[in-house]
């Protein structure tokens, strides 16, 4: 396994059988995560799903929603204030998206995990750790990939912060999990995540990469990291309060569901 979270990703194993991930340069451009052999848009194309928002070039902060996602929530909105939105039909739109969202980091949607955003995400895995653990993070990186781990300071767990061009070299025997953001929200730098999923091999430490600011305009292979973290507002033009994570077969035996609930049931109900 490749450990460059910023590479195109491979097909997982359960993805839709509509032909492998597109990779850089192979095709004209796609909305992220569409498969060879599906409509290719031009970029005339693509802003026909947008509304008309003359020089807004900020989705590194706020996507704009596609019409097609503004509909679809006036739509919800109606059912819900007619009493007509089944809640179990939402199971259905929630397993939508994570297969969605894995097909575009290339992992399987069984590795995809939904939440609120990306501070309780990482936070269920800072409440994980044992205790003291030491966790290698970046200067200056986006509070909610640092802030979790602080916060767990009485339990023993230590954080070390160095700047990003040396986070692999930092790489120690007692470091337990680096956590950083692949590309950094102040500046646009992006992370060696191959130079970092090495050091982190040496050591046996785990990985945690915050790709908010990376998938949708970045290829990322999801698989490379043992635990990835995004918040969708972004590039990838979701309404606010959607992040997902994605969890490898190592970090999965490692890590607790602190905040596991009826879906961590074999069998799950409605009330």
């Amino acid at each position: 396994m490749t450990s460059d979270i910023s590479a195109a990703p491979a097909t997982p194993a359960n993805a839709p059988a509509s032909g492998p991930a597109a990779t850089p340069g192979s095709g004209p451009a796609r909305i992220p995560g569409t498969r060879p052999g599906s409509a290719a848009l031009s970029p005339a194309g693509l802003a026909a799903h947008f509304p008309s928002v003359p020089g807004y070039l900020n989705a590194a902060t706020m996507g704009l929603p596609p019409i097609e996602v503004s509909a679809a929530l006036r739509e919800s909105l109606s059912a819900w204030e007619t009493g007509t939105l089944p809640p179990v039909a939402l199971d259905g739109t929630v397993n939508a998206a994570r297969a969605a969202f894995a097909r575009i980091v290339g992992v399987p949607s069984s590795e995809v995990a939904v939440g609120s955003q990306v501070s309780v995400l990482v936070g269920t895995v800072a409440t994980g750790l044992p205790p003291g653990s030491e966790v290698l993070t970046v200067e200056g990186d986006f509070t909610s990939v640092v802030f979790p781990f602080l916060v767990q300071a009485g339990r023993g767990v230590r954080v070390r912060q160095v700047p990003l061009e040396r986070l692999a070299e930092e790489v120690r025997e007692d470091t337990s999990l680096i956590a950083y953001s692949l590309v950094q929200s102040a500046d646009g730098r992006v992370a060696d995540s191959a130079a970092i999923g090495r050091a982190a091999d040496r050591v046996g430490a785990l990985t945690l990469c915050d790709t908010s600011q990376a998938v949708g305009w970045l290829p990322v292979s999801a698989g490379a990291a043992d635990i990835t973290v995004c918040g969708t507002y972004k590039w990838l033009c979701t309404p606010r309060g959607v992040a997902f994570m994605t969890v490898g077969a190592r970090a999965g035996q490692s890590l607790t569901p602190v905040n596991a609930g009826w879906y961590a049931g074999e069998c799950t109900g409605h009330r």
